[in-house]
């Protein structure tokens, strides 16, 4: 098998050497072009039902990066922004837009079960 990093594991240098490797830790591949496109199947799912939909996307990237740089200016400097900041820029700017009968118009932001599950988004 070939060389990987100094003292760790070697990586293997052909297809051949793959499967004896997966053959002898007992290994079996994964599906990943299904699981990205259930993935993507389900995101553009609800694309067609979101109410963001209807907020331009500059104006989403402008809300974005002000949080950034009010972050930036207190000291923060994360490369991410966190699920429960992101929803409550999301439901900011529904109301921005005005967006009648969206999430923004219920009490989303004290629903601990709405925050936990944004990947249903």
């Amino acid at each position: 098998m070939g060389q990987g990093a100094p003292g760790g594991p070697k990586a293997p240098q052909s297809d051949r050497e793959a499967r004896q490797l997966f053959e002898k830790l007992d290994l079996q591949p994964w599906d990943s072009r299904g699981l990205i496109r259930a993935v993507l199947l389900k995101q553009s799912e609800l694309a067609k039902k979101s109410d963001l939909r209807k907020v331009p996307v500059k104006d989403g990237f402008n809300k974005i990066l002000d949080k950034k740089r009010k972050d930036a200016a207190r000291g923060k400097l994360a490369k991410e922004i966190s699920k429960p900041v992101f929803v409550d820029l999301c439901v900011d700017l529904l109301k921005d837009h005005n967006i009648p009968g969206s999430v923004a118009d219920q009490d989303v932001r004290g629903a601990g079960d709405f925050r936990r599950d944004v990947s249903a988004w």
